[in-house]
């Protein structure tokens, strides 16, 4: 199924009735029908409701719920895992902004290179140079770090 248009993909759906079918009448077996589901939906480019159609037709109702229950918890996964990527990168973002206000308030204003390093930089840089910025004996070092590796 891999890599192939959605109406070929969707044509397979009559083969896979059978092993569906006993599948889902099994003991738990709806719930087991969620790997296939997935696995169908993440290397297809068939989206849960012609999946869902399809699956109607061949083999009942019941198992094209499973089909859009699949596809509902799917998307509710990825929802999950992009508004935890944005928490993170708003959290970088906003550490990120207090390091270069910090920085300013202490040496001025900054190279457009500093900036840049900084607002640029991972999560553990910012941390590191967050401490680095109070303490007296390195802060000046900090200052010469960030600006001589931008230029």
């Amino acid at each position: 199924m891999r890599h192939q248009p959605p109406a070929k993909a969707l044509a397979s759906i009559p083969r896979l009735a059978a092993t569906v079918r006993a599948v889902g009448q099994a003991p738990g077996g709806r719930r087991r029908l969620f790997a296939p589901w997935s696995y169908f939906l993440a290397v297809t480019e068939v989206h849960g409701k012609p999946l869902r159609r399809a699956v109607v037709e061949v083999l009942d109702e019941e198992a094209g719920d499973s089909v859009m229950s699949t596809a509902d918890k799917l998307l509710a996964k990825g929802r999950r895992e992009g508004k935890a990527e944005g928490r993170t990168e708003g959290l970088t973002k906003g550490r990120a902004d207090l390091v270069l206000g910090l920085l300013a308030a202490r040496f001025g204003q900054l190279p457009q290179g500093t900036i840049t390093r900084v607002g640029n930089a991972s999560s553990a840089d910012i941390d590191h140079w967050a401490v680095r910025i109070l303490r007296p004996d390195t802060g000046r070092r900090l200052r010469r770090t960030l600006t001589q590796s931008t230029r």
